[in-house]
């Protein structure tokens, strides 16, 4: 879940927090009361160490075409070969 490249810089405890609880308060916000959240929609200037990787999403019965156009993937970081 959380995989800072600590051979680069140690991550700090506290911003760990931030980002964490951001982008949990994000996707609840989006898929739990419908409103937007476009910390979701791609890389965000406010946090530019953290990538966004969207590995399952949606129900059965959802349209996975038009949930997979509703993201935006990032490329991985170079720690994965990217």
């Amino acid at each position: 879940f959380l995989l800072p490249d600590r051979a680069q810089r140690p991550a700090d405890p506290r911003r760990v927090l931030h980002i964490t609880s951001a982008y949990a308060r994000a996707f609840l916000e989006r898929h739990l009361r419908g409103s937007t959240a476009p910390l979701l929609d791609g890389p965000s200037t406010d946090f530019p160490d953290v990538y966004l990787r969207i590995l399952e999403y949606g129900f059965p019965g959802d349209d996975y075409d038009a949930l997979r156009r509703s993201y935006e993937f990032v490329p991985p970081p170079p720690w994965e070969g990217g």
